[in-house]
């Protein structure tokens, strides 16, 4: 392969970890302004006034139990999965332009002797 063929693809996997880069930086400002609205899923808050009895108590308790452990789920653990996967794809793609530059290095001595 050429070096024309390893500068190319040195570009190319620098371009790609820039975008795992640019879309972390997104997932974080989405990861914050979901953190944000956590509160409105207990809203409206239940009183005697609004809603009472048995089936508002129900409906409290599946808002509690489901819907914001739900919600707390997501911002704990799936954002947190999702940010391992950026940055182990990150690594990988670090590793990989390591490997060109190294190649790139390799066929530049070689055309320096000839």
């Amino acid at each position: 392969m050429t070096l024309a063929y390893y500068y190319s693809l040195l570009r190319k996997k620098e371009e790609e970890l820039q975008r795992v880069y640019h879309c972390e930086a997104k997932l974080l400002n989405s990861q914050a302004e979901f953190q944000a609205y956590q509160r409105f899923v207990m809203e409206p808050e239940l009183s005697s006034n609004t809603w009472d009895g048995k089936k508002a108590e129900k409906f409290q308790q599946i808002r509690h139990e489901d819907m914001l452990e739900s919600y707390q789920d997501m911002m704990e653990q799936q954002f947190s999965v999702v940010f391992d996967q950026l940055s182990a794809k990150a690594n990988d793609i670090k590793e990989e332009i390591n490997l060109i530059r190294q190649m790139i290095a390799q066929l530049e001595a070689q055309q320096a002797e000839q």
